[in-house]
């Protein structure tokens, strides 16, 4: 899904997950949108170059996208930053931040239908290949165009509405 579209959607779950824990919560949403990180930064500078979207995808960039997508990269992440921060507050955030990356690439196991990045994806550094349910609600027009499928827009509105009711 879009950027956007994981936002508002960590933005439910955070709110579900974390009830009257906003730092806990704001952990939650950053962790949704981490691992695109890598594709918002080449958006970004392709569009500050004035070139389409992704139309220019090196293979550096893919192993990129691959690792900021593989769940033993953030396990090992969150492993390392809670070894490192023993204090019980950083440690329930670090946890609210691994449970929003999940959350993510959950997200994306089920919305990213024979997509570049995912050609050993969300195991790297472990080779194979992804199960056949991956994929099953592709979503996605094409690379660099940010308008969301009907699908994805219903999710999207959905979510952010009732993170809206559930912050209020």
């Amino acid at each position: 899904m879009q950027t956007y579209t994981h936002l508002s959607v960590g933005c439910l779950l955070g709110a579900l997950c974390f009830p009257r824990n906003h730092w806990a919560q704001a952990a939650f949403v950053a962790g949704s949108i981490a691992p695109d990180v890598v594709s918002a930064a080449k958006f970004a500078l392709d569009k500050s170059h004035g070139i389409q979207p992704f139309s220019h995808e090196s293979k550096g960039l893919l192993i990129l996208t691959e690792i900021s997508h593989s769940i033993p990269i953030w396990l090992f992440l969150g492993w390392l930053a809670q070894a490192a921060c023993p204090w019980l507050l950083v440690k329930s955030l670090v946890n609210a931040f691994w449970l929003g990356d999940l959350s993510h690439l959950a997200i994306d196991a089920l919305t990213h239908a024979n997509n570049k990045e995912w050609t050993v994806g969300m195991l790297w550094p472990i080779p194979g290949h992804l199960p056949g349910w991956i994929g099953v609600w592709e979503y996605r027009y094409g690379n660099g165009i940010l308008r969301p499928k009907p699908v994805e827009a219903v999710i999207l509105v959905l979510s952010a509405l009732a993170a809206l009711w559930l912050w209020l």
